[in-house]
């Protein structure tokens, strides 16, 4: 992803958001089935071209971890400029949430 970004200049607007709904439905279905990828960034994100059709793919699961709907993890991992701000707290823990924040970040630097 981030070469394609780096070769091209930027994402187009249209390009952005394809991309990030891709983000968003991917990282959904990870919550869905209970798993937290923990380290999302540009970086493990990788962008595939079939034929014109671009489509992201998440890499990198060497946080990722299962949560229940109850529980809290409580680690300390991921990439600073990325990371929410409730895992570096380590106070009552963290759940799904923590990826959201991440989105939101890279969606910012889109």
């Amino acid at each position: 992803m981030l070469q394609y970004v780096e070769k091209k200049g930027c994402l187009s607007e249209d390009e952005g958001k394809f991309l990030f709904h891709q983000l968003c439905t991917g990282v959904k279905y990870l919550h869905d089935a209970g798993v937290i990828h923990r380290d999302l960034k540009p970086e493990n994100l990788l962008l595939r071209d079939e034929d014109g059709v671009k489509r992201l793919k998440l890499a990198d699961f060497g946080f990722a971890n299962i949560v229940g709907d109850k529980s809290f993890l409580q680690s300390v991992v991921g990439t600073p400029a990325y990371v929410a701000p409730e895992i570096l707290k380590k106070s009552k823990g963290y759940q799904k949430g923590a990826d959201m924040w991440s989105i939101g970040v890279i969606m910012y630097a889109w």
